[in-house]
C-alpha cells in the first residue's frame, strides 16, 4: 500500500467520522471539566507547597 493511498483513506475517514468523534469527545472533556472538584484541589495544592517550601534552612539550622 503506498502512502498516497494511505493518506487518502486517512482523509476520507475523517471527512466521514471526524466531527462525530471529535464532538463526543468535547462533550466527555465538558463534563469532566464541571464535575471537577476545584475548591479541593487549589486546597490540596496550596498545602503541599507549603509543606514543600515553607521551611528554610540556614546554615544548617531549621528555621520556619
Amino acid at each position: 500500500m503506498s502512502i498516497e493511498l494511505l493518506m487518502l483513506a486517512a482523509k476520507w475517514f475523517w471527512d466521514q467520522y471526524g466531527k462525530a468523534i471529535t464532538d463526543s469527545a468535547s462533550v466527555g472533556i465538558k463534563e469532566k471539566w464541571t464535575k471537577f472538584k476545584w475548591v479541593e484541589a487549589e486546597e490540596r495544592y496550596r498545602t503541599r507547597l507549603f509543606e514543600l517550601y515553607s521551611t528554610t534552612m540556614i546554615l544548617g539550622n531549621l528555621s520556619r
